[in-house]
């Protein structure tokens, strides 16, 4: 096996970890899999975190906090946010250092209506950790999404807006 398909194996069961960390709501789980050095970009929101303790933070209320934003989303077929584990379906491009993972959901807006939404992540490496997440979302994935992206923002360090 040559280097760059251990780099590339390497970024898979990362991935497949902080996935897996994601669906059970284990913050510290999640965690491990990320570097010191994070940078989380959220489009088309436009926020940046460079915070380690800020995305914790940003976990910990996007899976522990936010049981009402849990319970509004529904799986749809095999790629789903909070129970992805990133199945070869889900994975659209490996780069030299990076892969693009697809998540279809829906999820119940505020009339009850269920609605579709997908989201894309690049995944990158920081030596044996993942650098960070860069999530590309519906405009009603950045609805669900903001108040909780906002709060950071307007609360904590690190946080920056980018666009």
């Amino acid at each position: 096996m040559t280097g760059q398909q251990q780099k590339l194996d390497r970024l898979l069961k990362l991935c497949r970890e902080h996935a897996a960390a994601e669906t059970a709501g284990d913050v510290d789980a999640v965690m491990a899999t990320v570097s010191r050095k994070p940078i989380y970009e959220f489009y088309p929101m436009g926020y940046r975190i460079t915070d380690w303790n800020t995305v914790k933070e940003y976990y910990r209320m996007s899976l522990v906090d936010n049981q009402m934003l849990k319970s509004r989303i529904k799986v749809v077929g095999p790629s789903a946010a909070f129970g992805d584990q990133n199945t070869s379906e889900d994975i659209h491009w490996f780069g030299k250092n990076s892969l693009v993972a697809r998540d279809d959901l829906a999820a119940l807006d505020d009339d009850g209506v269920l609605r579709s939404l997908r989201h894309y992540s690049i995944f990158s490496l920081d030596g044996n950790l993942l650098s960070g997440e860069i999530m590309l979302t519906t405009h009603f994935g950045a609805e669900l999404m903001r108040p909780i992206v906002s709060k950071c923002y307007e609360t904590l360090l690190g946080v920056s807006i980018i666009v």
